[in-house]
């Protein structure tokens, strides 16, 4: 198999496409294929559970989401800290937009009819409206739920085979 990735990456693409090649190689082997891929005049792009691989190589790293694919800047280590940053920020985002609508819902409950403040309690009404719409195009177009729910899965014991 070594041989095998040896002589598609000695072919020299202009792109590689790698799933996992970490996979099943010793240390000498892992050595000679980041160096490899550090000097690669390509483009390459990697599929890897190895994060202390992904942390030597790679310089983006892309998450596709339901809404579709966020890039980061850096290392795996980069990534986790920007997605923390970006998901604190959203939050607070969100907060912020509950905390105008409940607001603005309150003024326009306690002076929508008074003749003297009717005015002001519409044009409450429509920046109100203007504000639903622009948090729900905000959520459909944004990035991804914060965390996918995890597989919870149980299988039973098989049973047993026998003596051999």
């Amino acid at each position: 198999m070594r041989v095998e990735l040896a002589r598609l990456l000695l072919a020299q693409p202009d792109l590689l496409l790698l799933d996992e090649p970490t996979n099943h190689l010793d240390l000498a082997s892992l050595d000679w294929l980041e160096g490899f891929l550090g000097d690669y005049p390509g483009a390459w792009l990697v599929v890897s559970h190895d994060r202390y691989f992904l942390n030597r190589m790679v310089t983006s790293v892309a998450e596709l989401g339901p809404s579709g694919v966020l890039l980061f800047p850096g290392n795996y280590d980069d990534y986790l800290e920007a997605r923390d940053e970006l998901e604190a920020r959203l939050a607070a985002e969100q907060v912020a937009i509950a905390r105008r609508v409940s607001e603005l819902q309150s003024f326009i409950d306690r002076f929508g009819a008074k003749a003297t403040k009717a005015r002001q309690a519409q044009s409450r009404a429509k920046q109100l409206a203007r504000l639903e719409r622009a948090a729900s195009s905000a959520l459909e177009s944004g990035p991804p739920p914060r965390r996918a729910r995890r597989l919870k899965l149980e299988l039973p014991a098989p049973p047993r085979s026998g003596e051999t």
